[in-house]
């Protein structure tokens, strides 16, 4: 989890890069970033970054997911559905895609 801010990104990046140039393809493929929508200017949310989109070109579409910032998950505990954002539904279930993804690899590699 990072957030989609220049310094986050610039971490991914770096976390991806090695696992890119010490495992080729494979390594990012079974990598996971999540990263965190983040303010605007004037407090409205963003979507993904173009930023994000440069990782996800540049190491997969899979390797990076874009979760939206919600303010209803800063509350913690147990959160009704109905307080998330559309967005954040979606970016759940997108999250969820993947980690069912990723699980299925490891099964099959052992």
């Amino acid at each position: 989890m990072t957030s989609s801010t220049p310094a986050g990104l610039a971490s991914a990046a770096s976390l991806l890069g090695t696992a890119a140039a010490r495992f080729g393809t494979a390594g990012t493929s079974r990598l996971l970033v999540v990263a965190n929508g983040s303010l605007g200017p004037v407090g409205a949310t963003r979507g993904p970054t173009r930023g994000v989109a440069e990782l996800r070109d540049r190491f997969g579409q899979g390797s990076v997911v874009p979760f939206p910032r919600d303010e209803a998950l800063a509350l913690g505990g147990r959160i009704p559905l109905t307080r998330l954002s559309l967005s954040a539904r979606r970016g759940q279930t997108v999250l969820a895609q993947r980690t069912g993804e990723l699980l299925a690899m490891h099964r099959r590699a052992r």
